[in-house]
């Protein structure tokens, strides 16, 4: 009897504790670019950020066009963001926060970008994932060069 209460509230935790993609945020509202101080549950759904990665996998591969064939994006948008793509080349990136719930979330990254040898600069990215089937997906991707 004691096993299965152990069990349930064990089970009980971590639904609660995946429920919640982010245990504690702090937003410095001062900072001229963004900054944020995150804890993030280590039991959240990562599903979202696998698929946003294999965006910016592509980014830094060189296939910016195939990355960027999203609705939301205008053939103009895209041509500009490739351009600057091109010469701010993606270099890595590390998930600064997590936004929203539900079938619509917005994932912030930090990347990290080097142009012509140039040391490395670090901008914001918003990646937009909606859920749709059950499937999570890049909805809109913006950045700062």
């Amino acid at each position: 009897m004691i096993i299965l209460a152990a069990v349930m509230g064990v089970a009980a935790y971590l639904f609660v504790s995946r429920s919640n993609p982010v245990l504690y945020r702090y937003v410095d509202r001062a900072s001229v670019q963004y900054s944020a101080f995150i804890i993030q549950n280590p039991f959240r759904d990562r599903e979202p950020e696998r698929k946003a990665e294999v965006v910016l996998q592509s980014l830094k591969s060189g296939h910016c066009e195939q990355a960027l064939s999203l609705p939301a994006l205008e053939p103009a948008r895209v041509a500009y963001l490739c351009e600057r793509e091109r010469k701010y080349q993606l270099g890595s990136w590390s998930l600064m926060d997590r936004k929203g719930e539900g079938q619509k979330i917005q994932l912030i990254f930090d990347l990290y970008r080097s142009s012509g040898g140039a040391s490395t600069l670090a901008a914001p990215a918003w990646i937009d994932m909606e859920k749709k089937d059950g499937e999570w997906q890049v909805a809109s991707y913006e950045t700062a060069y």
